[in-house]
């Protein structure tokens, strides 16, 4: 399963840094700036996906995100490639992470563009074995990718 993000800059200038793009499925409550997505597990076991954004964006540019090694940062993502049983949220989060911001990292025109929702997913069945990289503790991210 490959999950694929669009990331566009609506702003009206360029991004200044680089940023954190996080993935939550289904987690325990609505993210908001400044939570990881392993800090809203809401299922076990707990996936998400932490994608680090460092080229710059102009006015009206996009990026591609998706849920493959080659573009997510491995050490802040737990993805085994499936859904667990029982999800049926998945969340979206631009600009998610800055320990010192409560903003995220950057300052924007408007900042409730950031975060979307999918809902009304359907997973039933077994989830399949567990994987070595599950239940691992992600450690702490620094502010910029």
């Amino acid at each position: 399963m490959v999950i694929t993000v669009v990331v566009t800059n609506q702003g009206n200038e360029p991004t200044t840094a680089g940023f954190w793009v996080d993935l939550y499925l289904n987690p325990s409550g609505t993210p908001s700036i400044g939570q990881r997505w392993e800090d809203l597990c809401g299922l076990f076991p707990c996936h998400g996906i932490a994608w680090g954004v460092t080229e710059l964006l102009d006015p009206g540019e996009s990026v591609t995100l998706q849920s493959v090694a080659s573009d997510y940062d491995d050490i802040q993502t737990v993805w085994p490639g499936w859904l667990v049983n029982g999800t049926t949220d998945a969340w979206v989060q631009v600009d998610s992470w800055d320990p010192d911001s409560s903003t995220g990292n950057i300052a924007e025109s408007d900042e409730t563009n950031n975060l979307t929702q999918l809902s009304g997913l359907t997973v039933t069945g077994d989830n399949p074995p567990s994987l070595a990289s599950e239940g691992r503790e992600v450690p702490d991210r620094p502010a910029q990718p």
